[in-house]
């Protein structure tokens, strides 16, 4: 059961880690726009 736990956690950091990423690239765009 434990394991399940830190598989759920290390999917959430890749999500949250993934979605800075694109937020990141965006937020670069924009930049570059402007």
């Amino acid at each position: 059961m434990p394991n399940k736990s830190i598989i759920r956690q290390r999917i959430q950091e890749l999500v949250t880690n993934s979605a800075n990423k694109k937020r990141n690239l965006s937020s670069r765009q924009e930049q570059e726009t402007l």
